[in-house]
């Protein structure tokens, strides 16, 4: 642990010191040098702390140490620092570059409709989410944020910035809820309070970043992305985790670097296996755990409308919530027309015409959305295979959408398609009578 902060986050917050000093980052930079106070005497008590005990307050481990407000450009860090060289908001529109690099923004958002998909029983995220947090640990990551979201920021420090959110949620240092049931502050589906947790407005500065003009910022941004969304520690539902899934399929529309769009793709693969995975293995745990179950006919007409919908069924947990909210934003981003789709011309061939006037980005959006219904589909178990409210989801969304693309002029949208429907038949062939 001394090590770990001696060695790694000390340089890397001097570093990031010193990439800020400026007028224009003196809150930054003053929030930084109080962060290496906080950071130093953290480094040398025992941590993770033993059960029973608790993180010591700011106050505590300063002592009353006031950092002085007088800086200047000619500040310079602690020289007992080494001096190591060692991303339930939208996505805000930049006008300078049009609506369409936001194909998004109109799907990938917390839609509750007359079905109510909140979880009946929520189940609390892994224990680790709530792991104590250190003070100088928590000060740090919201300066992070800070720095993220100051118009003054530099492509550099906001890289450095991620690089060290990302260290510390990987070396578990860092650790929280972001939406869905458990988080109980603004950014939760109940919130209790009127700020965010601190998790989600560190998406929030996150998205903030991808905003860039700069090819150097993406891969941090995807990187940071997938290691949240990825990380045990990390409790990310609904609206946040659409957010940090939007932010990373913006970066891949964006990007004209082949590397950087694979990273993305690959990120949101990895943040497509993670939701899914946990769901299935919430559900497999759960069926361990139940002996018998017993539904009378009242209440098993409670969770069947007249009509054959499931509006007042819930689902069993967190994880199932966040299946269905992600798997239906995919369906109505794939269901999306191609601009070139409203043109009206009857002389044109539509089928497999290799001319097109199709927005590249729009074209692009939906090729990917179709290539993550596809491995969704192959990561989906029982959990979705048998669950009324998927079947539902695939009979009215999945469907609808299939139907719109396999005749697409499009041949890789037409093409996927038509995989995504042999998946289907095989895995609902019993529901889409």
């Amino acid at each position: 642990h001394g090590k770990f902060i001696h060695d790694e986050v000390l340089p890397l917050t001097a570093k990031l010191q010193r990439e800020v000093r400026g007028r224009r980052l003196r809150d930054v930079l003053k929030k930084l040098q109080e962060c290496i106070l906080l950071l130093r005497p953290f480094q040398n008590e025992e941590w993770p702390p033993k059960k029973g005990g608790t993180p010591m307050s700011i106050d505590t481990i300063t002592g009353g140490i006031k950092v002085t407000e007088d800086l200047d450009d000619n500040d310079t860090a602690d020289p007992t620092v080494a001096d190591t060289e060692s991303l339930a908001g939208d996505i805000a529109e930049d006008d300078s570059r049009g609506v369409a690099l936001h194909p998004m923004n109109d799907a990938l958002v917390p839609v509750d409709d007359e079905q109510s998909i909140r979880p009946n029983n929520p189940v609390d995220d892994n224990p680790q989410t709530r792991e104590p947090v250190h003070a100088s640990i928590a000060s740090l990551v919201e300066t992070c944020v800070l720095l993220m979201n100051n118009p003054a920021k530099t492509n550099k420090s906001c890289e450095l910035a991620m690089q060290l959110i990302s260290l510390l949620i990987d070396r578990r240092y860092f650790s929280g809820l972001a939406g869905g049931q458990g988080d109980v502050s603004a950014s939760g589906a109940n919130g209790e309070s009127d700020e965010e947790s601190l998790l989600h407005r560190v998406l929030e500065g996150i998205a903030k970043v991808s905003e860039s003009n700069s090819e150097a910022v993406y891969i941090p941004v995807v990187d940071t992305l997938k290691t949240i969304m990825t990380s045990p520690q990390c409790g990310v539902h609904e609206a946040s985790m659409l957010l940090a899934l939007r932010t990373t399929f913006h970066v891949y529309l964006v990007t004209k670097s082949t590397s950087c769009k694979s990273s993305a793709k690959f990120a949101l693969l990895d943040m497509l296996r993670s939701v899914f995975t946990r769901m299935e293995a919430h559900e497999a745990v759960a069926k361990g755990q139940v002996t018998q179950k017993t539904i009378t006919p009242a209440a098993a007409q409670t969770e069947q409308s007249s009509d054959g919908s499931v509006a007042s069924a819930s689902f069993a947990s967190q994880y199932h919530t966040d299946s269905y909210v992600l798997f239906r934003a995919l369906c109505k981003l794939s269901s999306k027309n191609l601009p070139a789709d409203n043109e009206n011309e009857p002389d044109r061939n539509r089928l497999f015409n290799t001319q097109t006037t199709t927005d590249p980005l729009a074209l692009n959006s939906k090729i990917l959305s179709l290539e993550l219904i596809l491995a969704a589909m192959d990561y989906c178990g029982e959990a979705f295979c048998e669950g009324e409210r998927f079947i539902h989801l695939v009979q009215h969304y999945l469907c609808s959408s299939l139907l719109k693309n396999c005749m697409s002029e499009q041949t890789q949208i037409a093409f996927l398609s038509q995989k995504i429907f042999l998946v289907l038949v095989y895995k609902f062939k019993g529901h889409l009578k």
